[in-house]
């Protein structure tokens, strides 16, 4: 009796010890309920380094007209001008960072609260720079 109580009792150590959580929590879903709505283009800036990584240059640009995305579903949307031109996106995670593909281009994405940011990394082989960093700043339109 007491070895059966003692292999009930490891068995339950080992299942216990085993189950850990799991701080893998895919984003994917929120950032689909997030990027739902109308966004105005804050600004746009523009980093490029050098192959050392040294930044060489810097430009940032206010959003001078007034350009909106809104994105209707979790496959579709308008930028809305004169014109309201449709276009499609995909999101998706990988390695749990979040990808836009819109407008020919893949963006990394983030949010915090009414915030939205786009990043493009772009690679030169150019004497000027090696690499260029492109960050578009939304707010969501209530």
């Amino acid at each position: 009796m007491k070895s059966r109580i003692l292999l009930l009792f490891i068995a339950f150590s080992t299942i216990l010890v085993s189950c850990k959580k799991d701080n893998n929590v895919d984003p994917l879903p929120d950032a689909k309920k997030q990027i739902i709505g109308t966004w105005k283009l804050q600004s746009a800036t523009a980093v490029a380094y050098d192959a050392s990584g040294k930044e060489v240059d810097r430009e940032t640009e206010s959003a001078g007209e007034d350009v909106k995305f809104q994105f209707v579903n979790e496959s579709s949307g308008i930028i809305l001008t004169s014109n309201n031109e449709p276009f499609t996106y995909t999101i998706t995670s990988i390695n749990g960072k979040i990808t836009l593909a819109v407008l020919t281009e893949s963006y990394q994405v983030s949010f915090n609260n009414s915030t939205m940011t786009w990043t493009l990394e772009e690679q030169y082989d150019d004497k000027a720079y090696a690499k260029k960093i492109l960050t578009y700043q939304f707010t969501k339109l209530l």
